[in-house]
């Protein structure tokens, strides 16, 4: 699934980053698709990795693709 998100804040703390998104439902027949199935939701994460900070700006729009993983696939540590 792949979902159109407008970032609505950005919460800034000593050492990470809270960027809040909600769904983009009206404007343009994309997002009205989406909204048709989808038409609430929130999505936050605190990002506590400096080099990712200032990646999310309030008022802009995102894309967040979901894809299922396979039940013996990991993700190596780096």
């Amino acid at each position: 699934m792949k979902a159109k998100l407008k970032c609505i804040k950005v919460e800034h703390f000593e050492g990470s980053q809270r960027p809040y998104f909600q769904p983009v439902t009206a404007d343009c027949e994309e997002n009205k698709t989406f909204s048709k199935y989808t038409p609430v939701g929130n999505v936050d994460f605190l990002i506590t990795n400096p080099a990712l900070f200032g990646q999310y700006e309030s008022g802009k729009e995102y894309y967040l693709t979901l894809t299922p993983v396979a039940s013996d696939s990991s993700i190596p540590i780096q």
